[in-house]
């Protein structure tokens, strides 16, 4: 996965080739720092290289335009993982869950069950952010620690604990949550419970990602091969929270690559994939234009189509009892009819 980014006028340019078929640009705008109105306007062009060989007979604007899919996403503010773990903590948003299975364990008729859904998505989002950065500093610790800029191999090890054991307390905060919420699970919303699932399954599978790309790019370093051991005890350390993971994801049937053929690989590749879009649809906006209905409009229309319809069923059905009748009577009963008509629908 090649990963490429770029800062302007305070704008952030990222740039994700995730295989061969898809390719993410990111734009992201602080948005809400400044009072008053703002409008973002963007050109993007896009250069191909002619020995790829697209032109405009073989791959149309229509179709360009029907590959690209635009979205627009709010990025929650970053949490610790000390923090995030904190069920008491207002900003985590274990604490509305917890708030929630305790509405549930005290009998009364609980609130509808589907609105937790973006809490639990955007813990697990919150997560993986954190994650992300607990990582990237200790992989800055090692090149700096191989610069000799930094501080001893014990204390990477000691860092490197450290960071495990708040990847560990997070997930277990979570997972005791959602143990809290098994009982209930009939009660709760389908979408709820298939939440949980893939948000324990999500953040499993990218701690382990992250955790093995930290132990590929401090073995690629050869000053940490120094003869003490720092690299091999490195790995001793994340690969015991790794097998964690691996026996929690089996004993919960969750996704696991058991094989290294090519199908293999693709079936969890895309499944990955699936996983991650899913937890992270609880941040996206739709951009679409959605045409409001004059609700006004509509009735008026259908009210009068249904007059002249009362009105025609009615001259042609006139009782001959009621010819006799003078015009104002006559009026009145038309009147009359072709109301009630209309408004049994309305």
């Amino acid at each position: 996965m090649a990963k490429l980014e770029a800062r302007s006028a305070g704008v952030v340019t990222q740039v994700e080739l995730h295989d061969r078929e898809q390719l993410e640009i990111r734009f992201n705008y602080a948005m809400g720092g400044d009072p008053g109105h703002h409008r973002y306007h963007m050109d993007a062009y896009l250069f191909v290289p002619r020995n790829v060989g697209l032109n405009r007979t073989n791959y149309t604007r229509d179709e360009f335009y029907a590959d690209v899919t635009p979205y627009m996403r709010l990025d929650a503010e970053a949490l610790p993982l000390e923090q995030l773990a904190d069920g008491d903590a207002p900003p985590s948003p274990l604490h509305r869950l917890w708030q929630a299975a305790a509405a549930l364990r005290s009998g009364a008729r609980p609130q509808p069950s589907q609105p937790l859904v973006v809490p639990v998505k955007l813990y697990a989002y919150l997560f993986t952010e954190a994650i992300k950065e607990e990582v990237r500093a200790l992989r800055a610790r090692c090149r700096r620690h191989v610069a000799g800029s930094a501080g001893s191999a014990a204390e990477i090890l000691a860092a490197t604990s450290a960071m495990l054991g708040r990847a560990r307390a997070a997930l277990w905060a979570y997972r005791r949550l959602r143990a809290a919420f098994w009982p209930f699970e009939p009660v709760c919303h389908v979408d709820l419970v298939r939440a949980m699932r893939n948000a324990d399954e999500y953040m499993s599978l990218f701690l382990e990602e992250k955790l093995a790309l930290l132990v590929r790019s401090s073995d690629r370093l050869a000053a940490m091969h120094d003869g003490g051991g720092v690299a091999a005890r490195l790995r001793l350390l994340v690969a015991a929270v790794a097998d964690e993971e691996a026996q929690h994801r089996l004993k919960y049937g969750f996704l696991r690559l058991t094989s290294v053929e090519p199908r293999d690989g693709e079936f969890f590749t895309y499944s990955l994939s699936h996983l991650k879009k899913s937890v992270q649809n609880a941040l996206y906006l739709e951009t679409r234009a959605i045409e409001a209905d004059d609700l006004y409009l509509r009735n008026a229309v259908a009210a009068f189509g249904a007059a002249l319809a009362a009105i025609w069923a009615f001259a042609t059905r006139l009782p001959a009892t009621l010819a006799g009748l003078d015009a104002s009577a006559q009026l009145a009963v038309l009147v009359g009819v072709v109301l009630a008509y209309v408004m049994k629908d309305r």
